[in-house]
């Protein structure tokens, strides 16, 4: 009961991951349990005191992700090209 309501780790709504699990969203936080949901709509119930010794990564607090992207072109692309595949990513 502490932990979720002084420690406050997440919020309704935040994308989090339990122990390095899949990414879930937060459904519910109850006095006992709190409730999340995956990406493929599937329903997870914890108990708080579980929670309040898990690792907690909560994606929603945390800065942007940045990722690099490396891909080649042949030498006979063209400007006009290239520039669509930029405005696509």
């Amino acid at each position: 009961l502490v932990f979720v309501f002084v420690q406050h780790p997440m919020d309704i709504g935040d994308r989090v991951v339990v122990n390095g699990g899949v990414p879930m969203y937060v459904k519910r936080i109850n006095v006992m349990s709190s409730t999340f949901v995956t990406m493929h709509n599937k329903q997870v119930s914890m108990p708080n005191f579980q929670l309040s010794t898990a690792t907690i990564t909560n994606e929603s607090k945390s800065p942007p992700a940045k990722f690099e992207m490396i891909f080649s072109m042949g030498s006979d692309t063209s400007g006009e090209q290239f520039a669509a595949l930029r405005g696509r990513l």
